[in-house]
């Protein structure tokens, strides 16, 4: 199958091969309980927002009058890893899917630093131990090695980049896939 095939619905947040919908990889971590949404809110939509407009920068198609207070430390932090990095945006925003495994995702960032390809996630938040699993599950969508990272974006225009370079990431992710497709095939997540 071809990474072509696969459709992201906007409107339900889901992931289409064909008529089959997947499994995203954030759904994964949440059903095998290896964190929690709990009620985020406001905190939900300032990440969406700041990936709004790290995309939009990137595009070079950014408005930085219409920019509310919040976003802006968070975008100066952005700009500044660009900078400061001089990494190579590849791909912003791919819509990925793993052809074995059959979940998928939303790659924030294909990059390419000192030589290797590489994926990023951008985080608003705080660290969190299973961010290394989403990034390994990203990058095993690609055909090919891929260094993982994620940048935690500060509201102070700082960041921080953490490289995930732990193997056993991939047999964590598998596993909570396991328990969560279990969970759906036998009924104790709503679907």
């Amino acid at each position: 199958m071809s990474q072509e095939a696969l459709r992201f619905d906007e409107a339900s947040h889901t992931y289409w091969l064909g008529d089959r919908k997947l499994i995203s990889v954030t759904t994964v971590l949440r059903e095998a309980r290896l964190f929690e949404y709990g009620n985020l809110g406001m905190a939900a939509d300032r990440g969406t927002a700041i990936h709004t407009v790290t995309e939009l920068d990137d595009a070079g198609a950014l408005d930085t009058s219409k920019i509310v207070n919040p976003l802006l430390g968070p975008l100066e932090g952005w700009r500044k890893f660009k900078q400061d990095s001089k990494i190579e945006v590849l791909g912003v925003e791919e819509a990925i899917y793993h052809p074995i495994y059959l979940y998928a995702g939303k790659c924030d960032r294909r990059i390419r630093w000192k030589g290797k390809e590489g994926v990023i996630d951008i985080k608003s938040g705080v660290r969190a131990p299973w961010h290394g699993l989403q990034s390994m599950a990203y990058a095993k969508c690609y055909p090919r090695p891929m260094t993982r990272f994620c940048l935690y974006l500060g509201s102070d225009g700082t960041y921080k980049l953490e490289e995930h370079d732990d193997p056993s990431d991939w047999d964590v992710f598998r596993a909570a896939l396991t328990v969560a497709n279990w969970k759906r095939r036998n009924g104790t997540v709503k679907v």
